[in-house]
């Protein structure tokens, strides 16, 4: 597989262990992710195809399975190697040493909420983006890290501390179109891990954490995120048909038409309906999706409201993801 990762232009490939511990050193805490793969003569886009083109695969998790032409919806943005996903992250150094023996070439994930940050990811290339206006020339000036780029515009990740003692879940849909915030309940991709669009991911020229302190997150952003996680967080285990989150936008995820239909129209009459929230489940966790957003999804859309979830409530669906977790993680 290596063969085939990007060798970055006119560079040697960076020591991803070393890096991965740099970061530890800085107070992150981390966890390894697969890699985008470029020039794969299968057309593979991400490490885990390896496993999910298998009749292994498809026989253990046939949820993960993908078929010839088929190919992962998130390369390079989910969980390798770890049975908890990004809760197994940590700032234990010989449990980097660790991972990234087994797994050199890793991308580093990071959870920005353990480590004392909140990070908005602000996708400029995104057609729906409608953050210019966010944030003030002052507040921008925090250690910023470019990702993706698109007709000339990459996206940014922006680094503030936490406001102290507080916990902010991803408030799906309370920021402007094109942002969303990375904190205690998702994670991101730190550098010098490689972006699916062949780019590495890189601090900002002069807005490295070295060179320039992170602020305090905009009060007002603060008070945003503090209310939308309180609201999730007054949800009853049982589903009352009353949602608790702002309707997800499943454009923002790509997910196989299969998965689609079955989020927009339900399980048929019949069918094993955990077994299809599963899958639904594991679909989006892979697509980049996470427990906050498959709430959503399910408060929102006929798979949860007229299925099990509408039944049994969050903690039957918080089971259904850690499941979900576990399978994408188990390989």
């Amino acid at each position: 597989m290596d063969d085939y990762t990007l060798q970055t232009p006119g560079t040697s490939t960076p020591n991803m262990l070393e890096a991965a511990l740099q970061h530890v050193r800085d107070g992150k805490y981390v966890f390894p992710c697969h890699e985008p793969v470029f020039g794969h003569p299968q057309g593979y886009v991400c490490t885990c195809e390896e496993y999910r083109h298998t009749q292994r695969c498809r026989e253990k998790h046939p949820h993960l399975f993908l078929e010839v032409g088929q190919h992962c919806d998130q390369p390079g943005k989910h969980p390798r190697g770890v049975m908890h996903g990004k809760d197994d992250a940590t700032n234990d150094e010989a449990q980097v040493r660790a991972w990234w023996k087994k797994y050199p070439t890793a991308n580093i994930g990071c959870v920005p909420g353990r480590s004392g940050y909140a990070v908005l990811d602000a996708d400029a290339y995104k057609s729906v983006y409608a953050g210019a206006d966010m944030l003030s020339q002052a507040e921008q000036q925090t250690p910023t890290v470019l990702t993706g780029e698109r007709d000339g515009k990459r996206g940014e990740h922006l680094w503030y501390r936490k406001h102290e003692g507080v916990t902010y879940s991803n408030a799906p849909g309370t920021l402007p179109a094109g942002v969303d915030v990375r904190a205690d309940g998702g994670y991101v991709i730190l550098p010098p891990s490689v972006h699916p669009s062949g780019l590495r991911y890189e601090w900002e020229l002069d807005y490295g954490p070295h060179e320039i302190e992170a602020q305090l997150l905009p009060h007002r952003i603060h008070d945003i995120l503090i209310a939308a996680t309180a609201k999730a967080g007054a949800a009853k285990a049982q589903f009352n048909g009353e949602p608790t989150t702002e309707p997800p936008d499943l454009d923002a995820w790509r997910v196989a038409h299969e998965i689609y239909k079955l989020i927009t129209e339900g399980a048929p009459q019949g069918s094993d309906r955990s077994k299809l929230d599963a899958k639904v489940c594991t679909a989006l966790l892979y697509a980049g999706a996470d427990a906050d957003d498959i709430l959503a999804v399910f408060e929102h859309y006929p798979i949860g409201k007229n299925g099990k979830f509408a039944e049994r409530g969050r903690d039957y669906l918080a089971m259904t993801i850690g499941k979900a977790c576990q399978y994408v993680t188990d390989n």
